[in-house]
């Protein structure tokens, strides 16, 4: 964890209700957090205006500007424009980087809380594709839904990003912890989260890939919703204006550190997902297609709909090859009890 220091580094009131209102629209937010983040969701009057030039960086300006004119008008030689003019550039050019810099922290955060409900919502797809595929008929289950190469390699994936990234956010509650003390006692169950028994090696069926992805989905958004409130309460003006908040660490390297971890994770997920649900598909061609509706209608009904009906089509062919493979081999075996039958009674 970074060392817990006094900075001049500061975000206004805006910027810390932006970045509340982003967690808060998460979509992974518990009940009892919510009530966390509401309680210090609120402005701070010292915080309340933007950030401004100082009164003595106004009059290094004013006079680096006026100097620069005094010179132009009085036709002295150029070489001395530069020199007068170069206060008045730096502080344009401070003003420039700063404002970049607040656009790149809220990208950062916006992205990173974004991903971070796109996961908890890939989490339920993946384990409704399971339940829909789980045939609750014991004497079919391992006929009609065998448990496949796809979704060993799918799951695999799934539990070596996805418990990696829990480990992260876990690390991240406890840093937050640390700079807010009173989180202390909200969150001392975040130890205890068995995050090692989240495993793939476990499972021999669909039956046991449903109850699996339950306990993931379960302890994902528990540690999510964890992360968010205490990083809410963090980057709260009532909070980092009395405690010894680091947010120059926590938006410039924190976040950013945990935006690229997410985005990995989602998409070797995702990949790996649309693999499966397409195996017996032309994947190339099918998404091809779905992009092609979504790029003129966008998440419609119609979009959702469309996937819907692919995901279908591809279980109902995989259903349909092992049907017609069993009936192929019931008739294989016919045939020779048959022939066997008329040798019998030749013989005879």
């Amino acid at each position: 964890m970074a060392l817990a220091r006094k900075t001049q580094f500061v975000i206004n009131c805006s910027q810390s209700d932006y970045y509340i209102h982003c967690i808060i629209n998460s979509g992974v937010i518990l009940d009892e957090d919510m009530e966390l983040i509401l309680t210090y969701f609120a402005s701070d009057d010292r915080y309340s205006q933007e950030i401004k030039l100082s009164v003595l960086q106004k009059i290094i300006g004013c006079v680096s500007l006026a100097g620069t004119i005094f010179l132009v008008e009085r036709k002295y030689p150029l070489y001395l424009l530069p020199i007068s003019a170069t206060p008045m550039f730096l502080m344009m050019l401070k003003t420039m980087r700063r404002s970049i810099q607040q656009k790149t922290q809220q990208r950062n955060f916006e992205v990173f809380v974004e991903t971070t409900g796109k996961i908890a919502k890939l989490n339920r797809v993946i384990c409704e594709y399971f339940k829909h595929r789980n045939v609750p008929s014991t004497e079919t289950s391992d006929i009609l839904n065998p448990y496949t190469t796809a979704m060993k390699k799918l799951l695999e994936v799934v539990f070596m990003e996805e418990t990696t990234l829990l480990y992260k956010l876990r690390l991240c509650v406890r840093e937050f912890v640390g700079y807010v003390p009173f989180l202390k006692k909200d969150y001392t169950h975040v130890d205890y989260i068995e995050i090692h028994t989240l495993t793939s090696l476990k499972i021999r069926n669909i039956n046991d890939c449903v109850i699996q992805l339950k306990q993931l989905c379960d302890i994902y958004v528990l540690l999510a919703s964890n992360c968010l409130t205490s990083l809410s309460v963090a980057l709260s003006p009532r909070v980092w204006s009395i405690y010894r908040v680091d947010l120059e660490y926590i938006l410039e390297v924190l976040i950013p550190r945990m935006r690229k971890l997410s985005e990995q994770c989602y998409s070797a997920i995702s990949k790996k997902f649309d693999d499966l649900k397409f195996y017996n598909l032309n994947r190339g061609q099918v998404k091809k297609r779905m992009m092609k509706i979504k790029r003129h209608n966008g998440q419609t009904k119609l979009y959702l709909g469309t996937c819907d009906i692919m995901v279908y089509i591809s279980d109902i062919i995989e259903k349909s090859e092992i049907v017609y493979k069993k009936l192929q081999e019931v008739s294989l075996v016919f045939i020779l009890i048959k022939r066997r039958g008329r040798r019998y009674t030749k013989i005879i």
